[in-house]
């Protein structure tokens, strides 16, 4: 009895132990992963905010709704990050060793961290039906507001942009603060009409509602006669107005939302109101992928412990290096399991989870090869 309670005391204090080495890993691996996909958002940000002259509000916006999609994929790969730092350094220090000498099974240290991964799991799950969707679509909002504020800022100088359906510009330059463009060429080619070709020296276009508006200053316009297409026309002109309607994304006055925009009550009200199979399935997709994301954090606790043992090195640049290339697996797995379901040729039960049965795998290998009980 003296010698299971003196074992249980000391289990004790590796458990409070385990788990202290385990959280500056994964607050550094969370900050790391976070940072790195948001610096190609940070750039954009910093061009609207001082190059484009978006404002300010508008671009705080995009940046508060961007995190948390992000903070859905960067939390479960800091718990692998802390996994395998944790246990690396304990391995490369001759720790495990130490608790093995005590009678103790490294396995068994793995209790605090699944219990805080489960908590994790837990409160992802929702922050994922929830949260994000929510965040997604107020960032859609804020996007939709910066076009009709700078309808030029997705074109591009000296490239064919196409604008929308059947209509193409170019511009020899942009001035995207302005919306203002020189050495102007747009176009058209709209089903049922003959081609139309606008050149213009300087242009300038903004939003009127759901319509794009073009204004060309000292231009021409060549086209084909309609009544007689051997004969071609070309008109000069001062000033010429074209107006381009696009599409409303407005139902009742608000902008519509997609799958990744909608919670978990909005995407089973659609899995009921659908009946299309192909349908259902995308619906079902985004239901799932919602909770597939949040398990994996807890496979990467029995996925991380193991590698970080036998890798037998700690630290953050080895836990950041190895979780980026095993998360990098998993996302192209993922995505190809997406790409399966979204043309209706495997369920999204299956396509989904693929990655986390992946995960399951690895870590079942590795505990059955004996990693802990060495």
């Amino acid at each position: 009895m003296p010698d299971y309670s003196i074992r249980t005391h000391v289990c004790r204090i590796f458990d409070r132990y385990i788990l202290k080495e385990t959280l500056v890993p994964f607050f550094s691996g969370l900050f790391i992963f976070t940072f790195v996909l948001l610096m190609d958002n940070l750039f954009q940000l910093i061009d609207y905010l001082i190059g484009k002259k978006v404002g300010g509000y508008l671009v705080w916006q995009v940046f508060v709704y961007t995190l948390p999609f992000i903070f859905s994929l960067t939390i479960p790969m800091a718990v692998l990050v802390a996994m395998i730092s944790a246990f690396g350094r304990l391995s490369g220090d001759s720790e495990i060793i130490a608790i093995r000498s005590f009678g103790i099974n490294p396995l068994t240290l793995l209790k605090y961290p699944l219990i805080v991964s489960l908590f994790l799991f837990a409160g992802l799950s929702l922050f994922n039906g929830f949260v994000v969707p929510e965040s997604n679509y107020r960032l859609k909002t804020a996007l939709v507001k910066i076009a009709r504020k700078r309808p030029s800022l997705n074109l591009q100088e000296r490239v064919f942009n196409t604008i929308h359906d059947g209509y193409t510009l170019w511009a020899e330059r942009i001035d995207h603060s302005k919306g203002e463009l020189t050495g102007v060429q747009l176009k058209e080619s709209l089903r049922g009409e003959p081609d139309r070709i606008i050149e213009a020296h300087q242009a300038s276009m903004f939003m009127a509602g759901d319509t794009l508006i073009l204004h060309f200053y000292d231009g021409e316009v060549h086209e084909i006669d309609r009544r007689d297409p051997s004969r071609y026309r070309v008109l000069s002109f001062s000033e010429y107005i074209t107006k381009i309607p696009f599409p409303s994304e407005r139902k009742g006055g608000k902008i519509s939302r997609s799958r990744r925009e909608m919670n978990l009550v909005e995407l089973f009200k659609r899995v009921k109101k659908q009946k299309k199979k192909k349908m259902v399935w995308r619906y079902l997709l985004e239901i799932q992928k919602k909770f597939s994301i949040p398990l994996a954090g807890v496979l990467f606790v029995l996925v991380g412990a193991p590698i970080g043992i036998g890798m037998r090195r700690g630290g953050i640049g080895t836990g950041v290096t190895m979780s980026f290339f095993i998360f990098l697996f998993y996302y192209i797995i993922m995505i190809g399991g997406e790409e399966l379901s979204e043309r209706g040729m495997v369920s999204p039960y299956i396509s989904v989870w693929l990655p986390n049965i992946f995960l399951i795998i690895i870590g079942v290998i590795a505990i059955r090869k004996g990693i802990y009980g060495r």
